[in-house]
């Protein structure tokens, strides 16, 4: 089976990032407190 590139449309695609190490969230950062994005969700 032939391997095929990956095409992503940038206007329909996300990137999602998941902490999945704890801590990383805690540490502070800018301009945006991590402490506030992770509670708008």
């Amino acid at each position: 089976m032939p391997e095929r590139e990956l095409e992503l449309d940038p206007e329909h695609t996300a990137l999602v990032v998941i902490d999945l190490q704890k801590g990383i969230v805690g540490v502070p950062a800018a301009p945006h407190d991590t402490v506030l994005v992770v509670a708008r969700g």
